[in-house]
């Protein structure tokens, strides 16, 4: 076994420093994986540090974050070797990473390694003795790249140098003799004995040990939120080695009494000893409070020692893991929060400041547990910017229980306030056991309790167990008996006779119950061991019921019962004992040690358990909304705390606070929005609370919750078995999951499978490993994925999620890009859009998804698109490069297949913005095969902005041509021609061929997507341009029955046209219904209550055609409101034009008699014919009947008799010779109700019955019949 002792030898140490690396690592702190891109550069930098060390015949000493030793005995020219060493070093590091330089000092002399420690089996090596400190005090004074050597180390080498100041510091250029020899360490012998394992576990960290013997190699490395406390003790070294180990015996013993870990140092002045908190695998809850009172206790003891020392503490994320190559490695902790600790403690040696100092984000995390001096502003070395640092002070005792607001409690604050206000009947006292996870409540409920009861004749004693006293007897009772004894009134002078007058002559025995000390008395001197403890419990007891008899009752609330000392069990089996006390103490679930008690203590008494359930989904959103003050959260906020909270009220405030602190919640008239949806970022506060739990499973266990969590939040025995990176058979695996189970951290799902408690859970396990381990993982389970079933179309999302995660784009693009069609497919436009913008970015393509941002941002692209086409036409663009950019073409093609999927989820802004961005590409990188798409897409971003129809349609018709030459995107030009552009300037039924022969097209190639929606085209512009309904319902009915389940959106609208067709001619119930013997129109009105809005205004506008034309505009007015609600989901489409339409004569069949309302509603029908006047001025024949139509029902609602009569006549002419049977027919059936006699009105009515009759509108006919006969 190793002992205190010390090795003095004479050689070179060389000391290196990587410059820059503060730096760097401040500058990459918002830089996704910072810690672990810092790990990598690191990890370079030192494996060609270390392979050079090893050729000339050194050894690694050790690494300290971003520094190195190495050690030359001096048996072989060891001078000679290390210059080499270092010269060679600098060279081969000038040839990689530029961001990194390093400095290097080489000390010649005496070397003292010191083996010190010892406590709890842990050893130290530490440094000391002339070579390294000189070479310390060397390697601080070099220039960076270069190495600093000592005169004596120049001659004893014989090497070229060149002086660097007066003080002689030389710069060292080169050496001569003998070249380096390769070193004998056994770190190139292969793997390690069991005997070499025992040797070195003393001063190896348990983390290391456990998950070596695991089998977990790979898995060494985490990322962790540590509290690392530096101290610096300058003038300590080995050659003082009883004071040195001293230092190191204190600074183990209250290091490792509250869970810390202890790695020692050197530098210019001397030892150093880093102290961290919250590394594997001893992360707590309230790691920041344990490494304060840590601190707190060595500076006292040296302080008492007479040592000089400075501690700097710190608190952030840390890469720990392994350091090096294969050659030499070591388990370190890498964060810039070393070296910021390292420079507080240089600040705090200052005997004009603090011994100890905190930075910010310990002194919040440390509040209100401690104190803290007023703060300081420092300049810390190597930084210019001034630095905020808190003085230490002390704990702070806990004097009162929690006083938030509570949420969703009702029942268990009736019920406990019930047990307080009742006392207990029988002879013994009443036990309330409040039992709940973490951040549940069970704090809150019992203050409550404590504020409901305050200024009655109820006695309540309250009281706190602590993690951090557990070893105190007595400690959770102590604030109980201060206040039974009023040692709050009473000045610390005077508190030892203060009790001695309440208590006694026993009062001693309560010492360390009161943290008072109080000298024994002849009554307690004699008692020791159990007997004291025996009489302290008696005396205690007593104290208890004297306090009960003042009211015959007694409430004691003590909190914490997880962290019960084993006389505070004692104690509380005592005190339930006693007849009319009830205790009430909260605990977690799950603790065997507490269960174990409880069943002791409550066997002789009443007891009541309570156990908290999470939070409804209402109270999560009542509790965001008093946390946040606001009335109301929007419903993303609501769904993800939700889904991330699982109810637990600690964790939604906690959440909310953190994202209204990020800016990524904004409040708008009482109204709190998500503005940002992004991966969650877990605050330390509920980081620690869960990391504490996962530190306290084995190491299988821990590695089996991390690689679920890679998995997701829920996933199946089979896929862990399959990509557990040990090969763990099932049996173990279940064994994992059992105890993953009774911890609370998983749950069973009703599928048979697995699932976290808490969405935080898996982002806490998740957030614990680095990049590599998360990569290797994820490309696991995606190769699972791909290697189950050849149609992979139900995993595409799954598959794109992991492949994006594995960083493989490529792969990654190609399962968005699928999963975006497939959504699109089945319903799911807005899932399908954001795969498409995810892809695009995944390609460089950046797109904002904020309306508001887009809109604010449109008039910049528009800009850059008229300086790119630089007073160019869209014919001219014929003429444009060839796209030669590959990843710039796949960008384009996935902006260019989410487009539609915009549009129909009512995304009208990033729609613009995605036609926009794809020409701007297009004109700045070339033309390629999907030019024609961007194009036709370009043709509706326009018209959806109100630009030049002109312009807009040359687009179209670029679109077409460029096409035509390469006839590669077909089906998709020729739908946006005819669903969008070819109504605008030519007759309606020339688009049907087109669509036709693109619908076999695409269905001939395979398109599932471009061939359905022209399907969808062909059906709809037969109904719209007044084809046969016979030949309406055939076509609607043949095409939905091809489409199938391809495309659900195609197949809508050709049920829709096909059943509003059935509706018209007498087969369905009535002529507002489309429900006939096949269709339920219920399942067609469905639409409207998904995301689909595109066929949502379809289902709208039929409804309106069907009322208006059943006389019922009040009803038909109500669908045209809702239709243009959803008009940003048509722009462009022929639907805009049958709204307009059919909305204004609704509004004229039905004005108001208000005289203002009237005006209002015709000037509203004016607007209307206008734009019809406007659209028919490019194309008359699609649009003059309608405008005349309207023309002559705002005449005939004037009184304008002969006005109106000459334009239904007109409208009847243009209907009829423009090939529009269904206007034609209305024209005459609204020019008969505005006859003015009654011969003239029937014979109207029944050229429109004829009418009616020959388009197949036998239920109007019919109608027309029996108007034109009355």
């Amino acid at each position: 076994m190793p002992a205190v002792a010390v090795e003095v030898v004479e050689g070179v140490i060389l000391a290196s420093d990587i410059s820059g690396f503060t730096q760097l690592a401040l500058s990459m702190r918002e830089t996704p994986d910072a810690i672990e891109e810092l790990s990598r550069i690191l990890n370079g930098s030192f494996a060609g540090l270390i392979d050079v060390i090893a050729e000339a015949g050194g050894d690694v000493l050790g690494f300290a974050g971003d520094a190195l030793m190495a050690y030359w005995p001096s048996d072989a020219e060891p001078a000679v070797s290390a210059g080499w060493a270092a010269l060679e070093a600098q060279r081969r590091l000038a040839q990689g990473d530029h961001r990194i330089k390093l400095r290097i000092g080489l000390g010649v002399g005496t070397i003292a390694m010191a083996t010190v420690g010892g406590e709890g089996d842990r050893w130290f090596l530490t440094l000391g003795g002339a070579a390294p400190t000189e070479a310390a005090a060397l390697q601080s004074r070099a220039q960076l790249g270069q190495v600093a050597v000592s005169e004596g180390f120049v001659d004893l080498a014989g090497s070229s140098s060149e002086t660097l100041d007066e003080e002689g510091v030389h710069r060292l250029l080169a050496v001569h003799g003998s070249p380096p020899r390769a070193s004998a360490s056994f770190a190139n012998g292969g793997e390690l004995d069991e005997a070499m394992l025992a040797a070195l576990r003393p001063y190896v960290p348990v983390s290391v040990v456990d998950r070596l013997l695991a089998g977990h190699d790979a898995f060494l490395s985490e990322l962790r939120t540590v509290t690392v406390a530096l101290l610096a003790t300058p003038g300590l070294n080995p050659s003082k080695l009883t004071e040195l180990q001293d230092v190191a015996a204190a600074v183990q013993r209250s290091a490792y009494a509250y869970g810390g870990v202890v790695d020692p140092g050197v530098d210019e002045k001397g030892i150093t000893f880093r102290i961290a908190f919250g590394v594997p695998p001893f992360a707590h809850e309230d790691d920041v409070d344990r490494a304060l009172s840590a601190v707190r206790a060595i500076d006292r003891e040296l302080t008492s020692m007479g040592v000089d020392h400075g501690i700097g503490v710190k608190t952030g994320q840390a890469f720990c893991g392994t350091l090096g190559n294969d050659a030499r490695h070591e388990y370190a902790l890498l964060s810039d929060i070393v070296s910021m600790a390292a420079r507080l403690a240089g600040a705090a040696g200052d005997p004009a400041r603090p011994t100890v100092l905190c930075d910010v984000e310990t002194a919040d995390g440390a509040r209100p547990r401690w104190s803290f001096d007023t703060p300081i502003s420092l300049r810390l070395k190597s930084s210019s910017e001034l630095y905020t640092a808190f003085g230490l002070l002390d704990r702070v005792a806990r004097a009162r229980l929690a006083g938030d607001t509570i949420f969703g409690r009702d029942t268990e604050i009736e019920q406990v306030c019930g047990y307080v206000a009742t006392p207990p009947s029988g002879p013994r006292g009443r036990l309330v056991v409040i039992e709940g996870e973490p951040g549940i409540g069970k704090s809150s409920l019992l203050g409550v309790v404590e504020q409901m009861f305050q200024g009655t004749d109820v006695i309540q004693r309250v009281g706190f167990a602590d993690s951090l006293e557990r070893a105190v007897p007595f400690h959770a009772w102590t604030a109980i008996f201060a206040g039974l004894l009023d040692l709050g009134s009473v000045d610390r002078a005077d508190l030892a006779d203060h009790v001695l007058a309440r208590v006694g002559p026993l009062a001693p025995l309560l010492s360390p119950v009161l943290a008072i000390d109080i000298p024994d008395t002849e009554e307690t001197a004699s008692l020791a061991g159990e007997q004291r403890v025996a009489s302290t419990l008696s005396l205690l007891v007593e104290l208890l019921a004297k306090e009960r008899d003042r009211t015959g009752s007694l409430v004691v609330l003590l909190e914490d019962a997880h962290w019960f000392d084993s006389a505070s069990w004692s104690l509380l089996a005592d005190a339930v004992a006693l007849q009319g006390v009830t205790v009430m103490i909260t605990t977690r679930p799950g603790n065997e040690d507490v269960t174990r008690e409880l069943a002791q203590v409550g066997s002789g008494c009443e007891t009541i358990l309570i156990q908290l359930a999470p939070l409804s989904a209402d109270e999560v959103g009542q509790l965001a909304r008093a946390s946040l003050g606001v009335e109301e959260i929007d419903d993303k906020l609501q769904a993800l705390l939700i889904e991330t909270c699982n109810g637990n009220p600690f964790f939604v405030v906690e959440l909310v606070q953190a994202l209204a602190q990020r800016g990524v919640l904004t409040v708008d008239s009482g109204k709190a929005n998500l503005v940002e949806e992004e991966a969650i970022h877990v605050p330390t506060t509920i980081q620690a609370a869960l990391t504490s739990r996962v530190d306290n499973l084995s190491a299988d266990q821990q590695l089996t919750l991390k690689v679920a969590s890679v998995i997701g939040s829920q996933f199946a025995l089979d896929v862990l078995a399959e990509i557990h990176p040990t090969g763990r058979s099932r049996e173990p695996l279940l064994d994992d999951l059992s105890s993953l189970i009774d911890r609370e951290l998983v749950v069973p799902s009703r599928e048979g499978g697995y699932g976290f408690n808490h969405a935080l859970t898996r982002e806490v396990a998740y957030g614990l490993m680095v990049g590599d381990q998360r990569r290797a993982l994820h490309r696991s389970v995606a190769t699972f994925y791909e290697s189950l079933t050849e149609d992979l179309e139900h995993v595409y999302p799954v598959l794109a999620h992991h492949w994006l995660r594995a960083e493989d784009d490529d792969k990654a693009v190609t399962y968005l890009t699928l999963s975006a069609v497939s959504s699109v497919q089945h319903g799911m436009p807005r899932e399908s859009v954001a795969q498409g913008v995810r892809a695009a970015r995944v390609l460089g393509v950046e797109l904002e998804v904020e309306p508001s941002k887009i809109v604010a941002i449109l008039p910049a692209e528009l800009a850059e698109i008229d300086r790119l086409m630089a007073g160019r036409r869209p014919p001219d663009l014929v003429a444009l490069p060839e796209l030669v950019d590959e990843e710039i073409g796949k960008a384009i093609g996935i902006v260019l297949q989410s487009m539609p999927a915009a549009s129909l989820s009512l995304q009208p802004e990033l729609f613009a913005l995605m036609g926009i961005r794809n020409l701007n590409l297009t004109l700045r990188f070339g033309a390629g095969p999907l030019s024609p798409g961007v194009y036709s897409m370009y043709s509706i971003v326009m018209r959806g902005l109100g630009a030049d129809s002109t312009l807009a349609y040359e687009f179209n018709e670029l679109a077409r041509t460029v096409d035509a030459e390469a006839h590669l995107l077909g089906p998709v030009v020729d739908f946006i021609h005819v669903w969008f552009n070819n109504h605008w300037f030519n007759p309606l039924m020339t688009g049907l061929p087109v669509a036709m022969a693109a619908a076999e097209a695409g269905l001939a190639r395979g398109d599932r997507l471009w061939g359905p929606y022209n399907l969808a085209a062909v059906t709809t512009v037969l109904a719209q341009a007044g084809a046969p309904l016979d030949e309406v319902i055939e076509a609607g009915e043949r095409h939905a029955a091809q489409i199938g389940t391809w495309s659900p959106p195609s197949t809508f609208h050709n049920h829709l046209e096909a059943q509003v067709a059935k509706a018209l001619s007498g087969r369905t119930a009535s002529l507002t219904s489309l429900t006939d013997e096949v269709v339920d129109e219920q399942e067609l009105a469905a639409i409207v209550d998904t995301a689909n809005f595109n066929q949502a205004a379809a289902y709208h506008l039929a409804k309106l055609r069907l009322a208006y034309l059943a006389g019922d505009p009040k009803t038909a007015l109500a669908s045209a409101e809702l239709a243009y609600r959803l008009r940003p989901s048509f722009p462009g489409q022929f639907m805009l034009v049958e709204l307009t339409t059919l909305a204004a004569l609704s509004q004229l069949a039905d004005l108001p008699s208000d005289p203002a309302l009237r005006t209002e509603a015709l000037d509203g029908v004016r607007e209307k014919l206008a734009q019809l006047d406007a659209w028919s001025a490019n194309c008359p024949a699609n649009f003059a009947h309608k405008a005349s139509l309207v023309r002559a029902e705002l005449a005939a609602a004037q009184g304008e008799s002969a006005s109106a009569d000459a334009g239904f006549e007109e409208a009847e002419k243009q209907a009829a010779a423009d090939g529009f049977p269904q206007w034609a027919a209305l024209a005459f059936e609204r020019r008969g109700h505005a006859a003015r006699s009654a011969a003239a009105a029937a014979t109207f009515f029944k050229v429109a019955a004829a009418h009616y009759d020959a388009w197949g509108a036998s239920r109007k006919a019919a109608e027309m019949e029996a108007l034109g006969g009355a």
